[in-house]
């Protein structure tokens, strides 16, 4: 009787070895498709915001001096301002949804040093859609202020406020890098 009670209790031991394995089996699986998706949207949404870039630097290339030059070229580039704005939302939106993604993987059952590398790329693609929110604003004020101090003072704000949020976010890019470089084991798994 002795022997049996032993034989199962170390068969349940094995059964809950197997079944913690398998559990962690089916969520490192889940993850890779996860961080597979995201990668997708992140070339989609890298694609598009280098594109908006050039676009947006091509709107403020201009040397306008006077009020009446900005008036004319205002009423001939609203409409792409206006496009700008559009697709700076949409990388924004993108951005927001990866966050989403790795914040999702943060909490399943994974090694802590991955689901520690998730929340700061969380983190930081929360970050850059925040600051890519804040850039679409010189487009937004181009279409909406004609005041050229209100304006610029307007473009000052965001640069400063965009420049900080990705600075922010590289910051934690980096930490989640050597987070990464330190447990190669682990995301090799991953």
């Amino acid at each position: 009787m002795k022997q049996q009670n032993k034989l199962n209790a170390i068969f349940i031991i094995l059964v809950a070895i197997a079944l913690g394995l398998a559990c962690g089996g089916i969520q490192t699986e889940e993850a890779n498709k996860i961080v597979s998706q995201a990668n997708k949207k992140l070339d989609e949404a890298k694609d598009l915001y280098g594109k908006t870039e050039t676009r947006n630097k091509e709107l403020f290339s201009p040397n306008i001096q006077t009020y009446q030059q900005l008036q004319s070229y205002k009423s001939n580039k609203s409409g792409e301002a206006k496009s700008i704005v559009s697709d700076y939302e949409k990388v924004s939106e993108m951005l927001k949804d990866v966050s989403k993604q790795y914040d999702d993987i943060s909490r399943m059952n994974l090694d802590e040093k991955y689901k520690e590398y998730a929340k700061l790329k969380s983190d930081e693609y929360a970050k850059r859609a925040e600051a890519i929110g804040v850039r679409k604003g010189n487009a937004q004020a181009f279409a909406e202020i004609d005041d050229p101090k209100t304006m610029t003072a307007k473009f000052d704000e965001n640069n400063s406020k965009s420049d900080r949020l990705f600075k922010d976010a590289e910051e934690l890019g980096a930490k989640a890098k050597k987070i990464e470089e330190e447990n190669k084991e682990i995301f090799k798994e991953v």
